[in-house]
């Protein structure tokens, strides 16, 4: 598609659609009303049943942002990364390593790279499967499929139809591209399978998985997250012994795991990018210190039954709060073994930082890692994470005086 030659609308009013605008009205590109319009850019937090009722064909943002690249003869090198979990961490790892610009879901949209005059080499960008849902035109050069767990099931339906939302992103890639996946996850491989794109494996019996002992962030998951970041960056073609040195020195994404400096002996971490069970369950896993686990936010109707074990396993009380707290609370009481488990629950963050600082011991950690998406009642999950630590800030203080 030229896409110049086509009468360009905008859905939305976000962050996305708004760096749509600026970037449209910079390149002096005109935009047209919806009814209009021959092609629509949509905002991925609009699902496709909102749409307006136009002739319009409807794009993502990414496609916009990869047309206009191949328009103005700045194409860069590509690599893309999506997976229900990881993807942030995979993102700003393979960024720091390359020291290119991350862009996409990780907050500034891929559209603000289009500069004509000033090409990236290469820029590095998070996928998500909204994103990726109206996707035609979007091409990796590398493409980095991390995992595929129960998430956005309001939208998608079913895993299976998630999962192929996923596949999108390797729609247009061709023999010459790369697909960088995690092979023992029970749907990556089937979705991928029939596509020309070189294809990588990666598991914690791959031969570089001993590259990744000396990382700087906890867990387990974050030596897998470190294996696919290794991967990418090697296929992309630097050397194995840069990789190394920068793939120890990364540290800490805000709001995933990150923790809280405190004088008093105990770990405090905001985990606010949890916004599903696996991502809660990943953060309960990387600790051997007892838990106090703070859930929260809106109920996504996700299956809460998975968090059992891992809670009972590394959890001395829960304290819930917000519209997932009720079923939740039913879910954890229905268990047997609850009667060992302190369940707590409140109205407000601030009550729920305050339970969480009177129950913690020194060497126990307070883990806030909702689960759930944060609409109930922050603006977006960097809020939910913005506003904890403040809130721990402001208790830390006054526990001091």
């Amino acid at each position: 598609m030229n896409i110049l030659n086509q009468k360009l609308g905008i859905l939305g009013e976000g962050i996305t659609a708004k760096a749509v605008y600026d970037t449209l009205t910079r390149l002096n590109i005109p935009i047209y009303p919806h009814d209009q319009a021959t092609v629509i850019i949509t905002s991925p937090g609009i699902p496709p049943a909102k749409f307006p009722q136009v002739q319009a064909i409807f794009i993502s943002e990414i496609d916009l942002a990869y047309l206009l690249f191949k328009h103005f003869d700045i194409l860069p090198t590509i690599i893309a990364i999506t997976g229900t979990n990881g993807k942030t961490t995979v993102t700003s790892w393979i960024s720091h390593i390359l020291q290119a610009p991350a862009f996409g879901n990780i907050g500034t949209p891929l559209i603000s790279a289009v500069i004509p005059g000033h090409p990236h080499q290469v820029v590095v960008v998070e996928v998500s499967s909204y994103q990726i849902e109206q996707s035609h035109y979007f091409h990796p050069n590398i493409s980095v499929i991390l995992n595929i767990t129960p998430d956005h099931l309001d939208r998608h339906g079913t895993m299976q139809e998630y999962a192929m939302h996923k596949a999108r992103l390797i729609e247009n890639t061709t023999k010459n591209d790369y697909i960088i996946y995690l092979e023992t996850d029970p749907y990556i491989p089937s979705v991928i399978a029939g596509y020309p794109a070189q294809k990588i494996p990666y598991s914690s019996t791959h031969p570089l998985y001993q590259k990744t002992q000396s990382i700087m962030l906890k867990g387990n998951h974050n030596h897998d997250n470190a294996l696919a970041t290794y991967l990418a960056v090697q296929t992309y073609g630097l050397p194995d012994d840069i990789i190394t040195q920068r793939l120890n020195t990364f540290t800490a994404v805000e709001h995933r795991i990150e923790p809280i400096p405190n004088t008093l002996g105990i770990g405090i971490y905001n985990d606010s990018k949890a916004t599903n069970p696996d991502s809660t369950i990943v953060a309960l896993n990387a600790f051997s210190e007892p838990v106090h686990l703070i859930l929260c936010g809106y109920d996504k109707q996700l299956p809460l039954e998975p968090l059992l074990d891992p809670i009972f396993a590394h959890a001395k009380s829960v304290i819930l709060f917000g519209e997932i707290k009720h079923r939740m609370q039913v879910v954890l009481k229905k268990d047997p073994r609850s009667s060992a488990l302190s369940i707590y629950t409140c109205d407000t963050l601030n009550e729920a930082v305050k339970k969480s600082l009177q129950l913690a011991k020194k060497s126990e950690v307070i883990l806030f890692s909702p689960s759930c998406s944060s609409f109930d009642q922050f603006q977006n999950f960097e809020d939910r994470g913005q506003k904890f630590k403040q809130e721990v800030q402001i208790q830390l203080k006054s526990m001091s005086s």
